[in-house]
């Protein structure tokens, strides 16, 4: 019973958080950034996302370059 009443307060909880307006405050700074796209270890890419803010509203905007090669040919780009 006390778990059920722990998980329903959780729920309402992030219900509540959920429901109100974002506010400037909240928003990333505007600015770059970078991940390596990895597989089995090896870096086969990297993916960009570069922020930028006009006014109240947080543009995005997402590149992503991978290439995955068998030898000297690249299977998937």
């Amino acid at each position: 019973m006390l778990m059920r009443r722990g998980l329903i307060a959780g729920t309402i909880a992030g219900g509540a958080a959920l429901a109100r307006p974002a506010s400037a405050a909240a928003l990333p700074p505007p600015g770059v950034l970078r991940f390596e796209v990895l597989r089995n270890g090896r870096c086969i890419g990297e993916h960009v996302v570069r922020l930028t803010q006009d006014g109240a509203i947080m543009l995005a905007a997402i590149n992503t370059e991978i290439a995955v090669g068998l030898g000297p040919v690249t299977v998937y780009r």
